[in-house]
């Protein structure tokens, strides 16, 4: 915890609540405690609904720099296809998360769909989102087909032998440029 207080006295906070968890999640793995159900078991669970499309980045930022001020540890959960953008937050010391989107057993739920829907705007912008994506893993899977495809025929034209004779030379060559 000493690395986190000596981080978050730096100038960037964003760094520092990664460091922290980074750090925790290592601490977790080396005591054989990374478990996820028991590390994610919070007394109280705040679910906050945003409307489609809208990213809970900016408030989740300003929560978790307004804790960090405080002293209050942080983990930042960023989101998979957006990893630049916080999607939950989880304070391990008040036994406190915050997610953006349903909870199984929340102790409570913040609704801000009706405050910010655009009405018109979201059924299109959703259907469109939803067949991109399905685009894209349409694309994904005939490129490993095709992959695969390839694979057939320079596998059995491969000398496997006469790459790791040209392997070796390389690394010969490098250590040698490396002890001069």
């Amino acid at each position: 915890m000493n690395s986190f207080r000596t981080a978050v006295s730096s100038r960037n906070r964003a760094n520092a609540s990664r460091r922290f968890a980074t750090e925790s999640c290592f601490a977790n793995v080396i005591s054989g405690s990374a478990n996820p159900r028991s590390s994610f078991d919070f007394a109280s669970v705040v679910s906050i609904a945003f409307p489609w499309g809208f990213s809970p980045h900016p408030l989740l930022s300003r929560l978790r720099d307004a804790a960090l001020d405080r002293g209050i540890p942080v983990l930042s959960l960023y989101d998979p296809l957006l990893p630049d953008e916080i999607n939950h937050l989880n304070f391990p010391s008040l036994s406190l998360s915050v997610v953006s989107g349903p909870a199984e057993r929340p102790s409570e739920v913040i609704d801000l769909r009706d405050a910010l829907s655009l009405s018109g705007e979201q059924p299109f912008n959703r259907d469109a989102h939803d067949l991109l994506l399905k685009r894209a893993v349409e694309c994904l899977r005939d490129a490993k087909r095709r992959h695969d495809d390839l694979e057939k025929y320079y596998v059995e034209a491969m000398d496997y032998a006469a790459w790791q004779a040209a392997l070796d030379r390389m690394k010969e060559a490098i250590g040698a440029m490396a002890a001069t």
